[in-house]
């Protein structure tokens, strides 16, 4: 295998660039390795939070590439370990489904991007106020906890 292998390539006008943590010695299976201070064990939420099905999108375009008679052939993997000790780990595939939706995000993504050079033209965030909405898995992950961990109706003294 390849570590740390930097592949750029070409897509709508644009350059891309894709750095699996190893890349297989025949290109067919990209490796990236994620260190988190979070539960190794909740990676989907991160995974998509931070943007690494797009990540895995880029890694597979990048590969296909340099290597284009595996096109469809590839499978990309995440190790996730935990910082602190004992070191907690996951290890996960990318599945077909989430690289398709992945796939047509990054085209939108490199078509913008695209644009945004040729016109220099560069959108940006509205700049109206906000409200904040809680996302339904926060609000039920914390009903669950109030209703199993002992000390959260535990009175402290003042």
């Amino acid at each position: 295998s390849v570590p740390d292998a930097t592949i750029v390539f070409r897509q709508a006008g644009a350059t891309g660039r894709a750095r699996p943590d190893a890349l297989s010695s025949d290109h067919t299976v990209l490796l990236d390795l994620k260190v988190t201070g979070t539960n190794a064990r909740d990676v989907n939420r991160q995974f998509f939070s931070q943007g690494y099905d797009m990540q895995a999108a880029f890694m597979e375009r990048a590969a296909d590439s340099i290597d284009p008679k595996n096109i469809g052939r590839r499978e990309i993997f995440y190790l996730f370990v935990e910082v602190d000790p004992p070191h907690g780990y996951s290890f996960i595939q990318v599945s077909e489904s989430t690289l398709q939706i992945a796939r047509k995000k990054m085209n939108a993504a490199v078509n913008l991007w695209s644009h945004c050079l040729k016109e220099n033209k560069w959108p940006s965030y509205q700049s109206s106020r906000q409200l904040t909405s809680r996302p339904s898995y926060e609000e039920t992950a914390w009903l669950i906890r109030e209703e199993t961990d002992p000390m959260i109706n535990v009175e402290f003294p003042q």
